[in-house]
């Protein structure tokens, strides 16, 4: 098959060998926010089947479902066309107008005559007072008193309520509004409904009950509390004048001193007496702590008597410059004398002169240092210096001495204040209790007082407190507002419902949006991105859109940066045949396959692609071959491999067809015979490119990939579900097939479809013609 005089070429001089750790192994496919390391003895198969990546199972982010009605905005627009327009339309004619009757009641500033300035400010920042009066006018009574007016219980609302056993009061409650407009003093009753007399009847009817239920029975209470607040203040006066006499009598027979002035006593007295116990448990603690302070420095700190004047004496010739001088010349003297004896050979023979010499030196130093030393103590004997010690426990004792002084002054005042407080306790209390009795009733009638006067001035103004401003009159102008913005509301309703559901629905299939999601998503390797060869017939020239040449230009250049990291790996990885699949159809597997079979030709090495998507073969299309002997014919035995292999247009590239496809040839992928085809191919070619069919939709790849040295999966952005590709991976795995990393289709908007049609037992005539024993049809 191989010609012996086209030598093999070799290999590229200008891609250099990467390093061993260039390329991490590929085949590691690991969830999201793993960082692609797992437990060591763990085999991808079990770590994946135990969590499947966050991308898989995240809930959606707004960004996802933007993306989502990106993809579909189409069915998107036309749903929420469809949905949104017909409930705006039913809205518009099923929602009646609105007439609006109303009346204004208005009051007088009655508050303003009433209170003070700080009550109105408390008033305005608490609450609005019409607040009551809108109350009132929604009462029960007020209600039943408007039912029962003449006319009133005959409208045509009124009866349809009492017909469905509902409370009339209530229906009246919840179709009145009663408001206070811009914050003044005019009450508004209003009432909306599709009948205009109707509403002015109810609305005056309602605002004439509250002028007699609520303002003429609110003067005649009124009246009847100003005559009680007369007679009880009377009675208040007559008692205060009788308990003033007692209690003068009470004071002039005690003769001692006024009530006020002894409780007033008691209360200094009594406040003394804290204050000094007070004092006194402080001192006390006091006392505590510094028994406790000079107990710590007898036991802890004091050293004995002597030892106590040894440091003294120390410290005191430690800093005296005299003594210091006379050690430092002894200790340089015993230095000298020191190295003498070291240079002395004869330790027995009598010392030099110049070591007697310093020897007497150092004993005379040695003596006007003791006598130094014996004056410094002397001294400090005689100036009556002492420990630093003994200091603090003289005046630890003097101030323990001089605070249990001060406990017992204080001691004894607490014991004489408490003498004087139970000498006046031991007087009556009925003149103390007399006065406060008195001081409360004066209060009362001063209260009833300030009442009376009060609502003898509501009484002099009310005559013209409430008055009705303006009586409803029948409505002539409707409101269509409401239906209005109903219709609106129920449009965007719809468009808004469409527009949730489209993109949850397309969000549920979670397609693959870039490369980003293949590397941090799936934790997946990929060799790079390509584009797609078509583009959508409708598009016009220079609109977003590129000419073919140029694309065919990208193409070239992307798959030309995949074989180059194809071949960096295969150096040291032994990855000589290469299967391209891909999860479902439409997914660019054949595209890929093929051109990078051409840029590996392209780049001298000797390269085969072999069409192994027996089912629904395309690569003889793709490179424009006859569909005769291939693949196919092989795994029967019915050709030669050598028969089976046509040199195509590209350089270095030869191809092997799928052939006419049956079902002995299915069958025959699980035999010796496509490995023993491989092995002897491998010996022929340098690079070996495999072109299979979808994985997820029949098991040729699975079987075809057991002789491969890996595989490449290709998917297309926003077409391939991430859910899909994950599985695609997961199968190729668990079978024990290298994943070398993805290649990622970009489309130009067009959308294909996910199905692979026409796949099952069938096999392809050769004529395009397709006879199925099962027909699998995907959507």
């Amino acid at each position: 098959m191989s010609n012996p005089n086209d030598p093999r070429p070799p290999q590229d001089p200008n891609l250099q060998p990467p390093a061993r750790d260039q390329f991490a192994s590929p085949s590691s496919l690991v969830p999201a926010n793993s960082g692609g390391s797992r437990p060591p003895g763990v085999s991808n198969s079990s770590s994946q089947a135990a969590v499947r990546p966050e991308i898989l199972t995240a809930p959606p982010k707004p960004v996802d479902l933007l993306r989502a009605l990106q993809r579909r905005w189409l069915l998107a627009a036309v749903l929420g066309l469809m949905l949104g327009v017909p409930a705006a339309i039913v809205m518009f004619f099923v929602v009646p107008v609105e007439y609006t009757a109303e009346a204004f009641l208005k009051f007088s500033d009655t508050n303003n005559l009433l209170t003070n300035q700080n009550d109105q400010q408390k008033l305005r920042k608490e609450e609005d007072p019409l607040q009551t009066h809108i109350q009132l006018i929604l009462s029960p009574l007020v209600l039943n008193a408007a039912l029962a007016e003449p006319g009133i219980s005959d409208i045509h609302w009124l009866k349809e309520v009492d017909a469905e056993g509902e409370d009339p009061v209530a229906w009246l409650r919840d179709h009145l509004r009663v408001s206070n407009p811009r914050a003044t003093a005019i009450l508004r009753i209003s009432m909306s409904g599709d009948d205009a007399e109707p509403l002015k009847e109810i609305v005056n009817a309602v605002a004439n009950a509250y002028l007699v239920k609520v303002v003429s029975t609110e003067r005649e209470a009124k009246l009847n509390r100003v005559k009680t607040l007369e007679d009880e203040h009377s009675r208040l006066i007559e008692e205060i004048r009788q308990r003033r006499a007692a209690y003068q009598s009470l004071v002039d027979q005690v003769d001692a001193f006024d009530g006020m002035t002894a409780e007033a006593h008691h209360k200094f007295l009594d406040g003394q007496r804290i204050d000094l116990q007070e004092e006194l448990s402080v001192v006390r603690t006091e006392i505590r702590r510094i028994k406790l302070e000079l107990r710590k420095t007898k036991v802890q700190e004091a050293p004995n008597e002597e030892d106590l004047e040894a440091a003294v004496t120390q410290q005191a010739v430690d800093q005296d410059v005299e003594y210091v001088g006379l050690m430092a010349q002894i200790q340089r003297l015993q230095d000298e004398a020191g190295e003498i004896e070291k240079r002395t050979k004869d330790p027995i023979a009598a010392p030099p002169r110049n070591l007697v010499r310093i020897r007497g030196e150092i004993d005379r130093f040695q003596k006007q240092a003791d006598e130094r030393r014996a004056v410094i103590a002397a001294q400090i004997k005689d100036q009556g210096i002492r420990h630093p010690i003994v200091q603090k426990i003289e005046l630890l004792e003097q101030h323990l001495a001089a605070t249990e002084e001060h406990r017992k002054e204080l001691a004894a005042e607490v014991t004489t204040i408490q003498k004087r407080i139970d000498q006046l306790t031991d007087t009556s209390p009925e003149l103390q209790q007399r006065k406060d009795k008195l001081e409360q009733l004066e209060e009362v009638t001063t209260e009833v007082g300030l009442r009376l006067e009060k609502l003898l001035l509501e009484l002099a103004i009310s005559s013209d407190a409430v008055m009705l401003a303006q009586s409803a009159s029948t409505p002539q102008m409707y409101n269509s507002s409401s239906r209005d913005r109903l219709a609106v509301m129920a449009a965007l309703g719809g468009i808004g419902l469409a527009v949730v559901g489209v993109s949850l629905y397309e969000f549920q299939f979670r397609r693959l949006g870039s490369s980003h999601d293949m590397t941090e998503g799936l934790g997946m390797r990929v060799m790079g991105d390509v584009p797609m060869l078509t583009e959508r017939s409708w598009r016009l020239p220079g609109m977003n859109g590129v000419n073919a040449a140029s694309l065919q230009g990208m193409m070239d250049e992307s798959v030309d940066s995949i074989r180059s990291l194809l071949l960096h790996s295969a150096g040291y990885d032994s990855v000589q045949v290469i299967m391209v699949t891909s999860a479902n159809s439409g997914e660019g597997k054949t595209t890929v396959a093929s051109s990078l079979a051409a840029s590996l030709g392209r780049s001298g090495r000797r390269t085969l692609l072999i069409d192994g998507d027996l089912r629904r073969p395309s690569v003889h299309r793709v490179l424009d071959l006859p569909l005769d002997t291939g693949l196919s014919e092989v795994l029967r035995g019915e050709a030669a491999v050598e028969e089976a292999i046509r040199p195509s247009r590209a350089p270095g590239l030869w191809v092997m067809a799928a052939g006419r496809c049956d079902h002995e040839s299915i069958q025959s992928l699980t035999k010796e015979i496509l490995g023993t085809t491989l092995e002897k191919l491998r010996e022929e070619f340098d690079m070996i490119v495999v072109d299979t069919g979808p994985l997820l939709s029949v098991v040729d790849p699975l079987l075809i990939g057991q002789h491969c040295d890996g595989a490449i999966v290709s998917v297309v952005r926003r077409v391939s579900q991430i859910s899909n590709v994950y599985d695609t991976c997961q199968r190729l795995q668990n079978t024990g097939i290298r994943v070398l990393g993805s290649v990622v289709n970009g489309v130009s908007g067009s959308q294909i479809s996910l199905g692979y049609y026409g796949y099952g037992y069938g096999y392809n005539d050769g004529y395009g013609q397709e006879h199925l024993s099962e027909e699998v049809a995907e959507t």
